[in-house]
């Protein structure tokens, strides 16, 4: 069997991940993670202000990729690459201003509460479904 880097998916998720020579690799986390660091640097580079107009809508801009991942991971929608593609380089530009926020304002309230609402139904999800295999 080939290995699994940079992969969270059991075996019989492999259609989940991309090949990358003999490995699989997660298909959200090959686009998130680069280019959310990108995204990082390039704030650090510009020296991005702490609080900016776009943070108005990180909320809504999460909504699809929640409802997504919620639905896929609890059975509602089946697994669609396509559209991990196309909904994950906004969740990437979120997820890089909120860390950046992170970074800039450690403890910021509304930083921590955007994460939570997001992350906490998103980790049940994850949770509940590893429990259902």
């Amino acid at each position: 069997m080939a290995g699994l880097w940079l992969s969270h998916h059991h075996p019989d998720q492999l259609h989940r991940c991309v090949r990358v020579g003999r490995w699989h690799v997660c298909r959200r986390c090959l686009l998130l993670w680069p280019l959310a660091y990108a995204l990082i640097g390039a704030q650090v580079v510009l020296r991005a202000p702490a609080a900016h107009p776009f943070d108005l809508l990180i909320p809504l801009l999460l909504l699809a990729p929640v409802l997504e991942f919620l639905e896929v991971h609890q059975g509602w929608r089946p697994y669609s690459p396509g559209l991990t593609w196309l909904l994950t380089p906004v969740l990437a530009a979120v997820v890089a201003r909120l860390l950046y926020r992170c970074m800039v304002i450690p403890w910021d309230p509304a930083t921590w509460a955007v994460i939570l609402v997001a992350g906490l139904p998103c980790a049940w999800a994850a949770w509940s479904f590893a429990g259902r295999r």
